[in-house]
């Protein structure tokens, strides 16, 4: 295809369509770096007289990055459907036709600039009973009507709607994970969870974005200072305004009573926070309510990364798992989780590179997805084990599971519950 591109909004495809003009103009913001023009503002000739109507607002303009400054102006023509299927003819063989084809068979006809300068064109064809059959791009250069590509933009638009049919977006969409933890992993895993289609999500973290964090936290550096749930919304919905997301600046230990509301319509639970003491409270909290829970974290100075899933009724707790792995010897390595990030002598270095945690935080997403589908029926989602290590660094040192090779994921089936546990005990 020819460049430039040209993106239209809907609301002005509607409207030229709707007025069943036969032609008009209208104005375009051109960003040559990107081969790119923007159709800013719309008019439409009057059948009666030939007055210029004008008419259009997009929301579009307000945050696309191309602004709604109009630096020329093209012209619209409703043309015979035939020309819809010669524009395709055209595309697909990267050819033109002589302007000619267009300016015999429209009517109010403006002839273009000089034998140097391109004009845009739109044609939109159409039935007896004005419904849509197509609309094209177009610019003319000298005698030659060139077909470029359109895009037709719906910002207010479903942007999974193309994976309808393909993925089981209904099982999701009302589907409620409580994320515990909206640090690294956390931020992470609520972006990935948002592509999967699980867009109702509550984010619980006490804590505020300080500028040590960017160097892996998904929120933008202008979001510094601020609560890292409300930089996570706010990422989250500016991605996809089909989301549904809860900012709870809270403690999972000192707010223990917002988190059991918050258990009440909630599908599962995924823990990223930090600490020993917070990851346990909150599978006391999530099993002791029957709540699938998947735990993600970083081990060994961000030489593995884990991801652990707990299926009330089915198998071990958290404080379970790490009981058996400690008489094992495996996971002295867990004690560096109650150290915090920073700078000073107190707290641990930041060995974990964001690309790693993120890779942690989206394999955690998959489990919870996972969960979800295979209790709506979904059971070729059925994952291959309940606790996954990943080999982020070399690690052959360590104590099994956790000496996985670089790049590997390795799967282990869970364990029964243990009767003698308080924890396990209520599931």
């Amino acid at each position: 295809m020819t460049a430039p591109r040209t993106l239209l909004p809907v609301e002005y495809r509607d409207g030229m369509l709707a007025s069943r003009a036969r032609a008009g103009s209208f104005d375009i913001a051109i960003v040559r770096p990107e081969q790119l023009v923007v159709v800013t503002g719309w008019g439409y000739s009057s059948p009666s007289n030939g007055v210029i109507h004008r008419a259009g607002y997009s929301p579009l303009h307000d945050e696309h990055f191309a602004g709604r400054a109009s630096d020329a102006n093209g012209f619209w023509y409703r043309v015979d459907p035939e020309l819809h299927t010669e524009w395709l003819y055209a595309a697909r063989r990267d050819a033109c036709l002589s302007l000619a084809r267009l300016r015999d068979r429209v009517q109010g006809w403006h002839q273009p600039g000089g034998a140097g300068m391109t004009t845009p064109i739109i044609t939109i064809a159409a039935d007896a009973e004005n419904t849509l059959l197509g609309i094209d791009a177009w610019v003319v250069r000298g005698e030659q009507l060139i077909p470029v590509w359109l895009d037709v933009v719906d910002i207010s638009a479903d942007r999974l709607a193309p994976l309808a049919g393909h993925w089981p977006l209904e099982d999701l969409k009302d589907a409620k994970v409580l994320v515990i933890g909206a640090g690294s992993i956390g931020s992470a895993a609520c972006e990935a969870l948002a592509s999967y289609g699980a867009r109702r999500q509550a984010l619980l973290d006490p804590d505020h974005l300080s500028p040590h964090n960017f160097a892996r936290h998904a929120a933008r550096g202008s979001e510094v200072g601020r609560l890292k749930v409300n930089a996570v919304a706010r990422a989250l919905d500016g991605r996809d305004k089909h989301m549904n997301v809860a900012p709870i600046p809270g403690d999972v230990i000192y707010d223990a009573g917002v988190v059991r509301g918050e258990l009440a319509d909630t599908a599962a639970v995924l823990v990223c926070v930090d600490g020993v003491e917070p990851r346990r409270v909150a599978n006391h909290l999530a099993v002791r309510g029957g709540i699938p829970v998947v735990f993600a974290c970083v081990l060994d100075n961000g030489r593995v990364g884990e991801v652990l899933r707990v299926l009330p009724h089915r198998h071990e707790c958290l404080a379970c798992n790490r009981e058996r792995l400690s008489a094992q010897g495996a996971l002295a390595l867990e004690t560096a989780l109650d150290r915090g990030y920073g700078h000073g002598t107190r707290e641990r270095p930041m060995t974990a590179v964001g690309g790693d945690l993120g890779l942690v935080g989206q394999l955690a997403a998959k489990a919870i997805v996972a969960t979800i589908l295979e209790r709506a029926g979904h059971h070729e989602q059925r994952l291959a084990g309940e606790h996954a290590t990943i080999g982020l660094r070399p690690s052959a040192d360590l104590r099994a599971p956790f000496n996985v090779a670089l790049g590997e994921v390795r799967w282990q089936e869970g364990y029964p519950p243990r009767a003698d546990c308080i924890t396990c005990k209520w599931s």
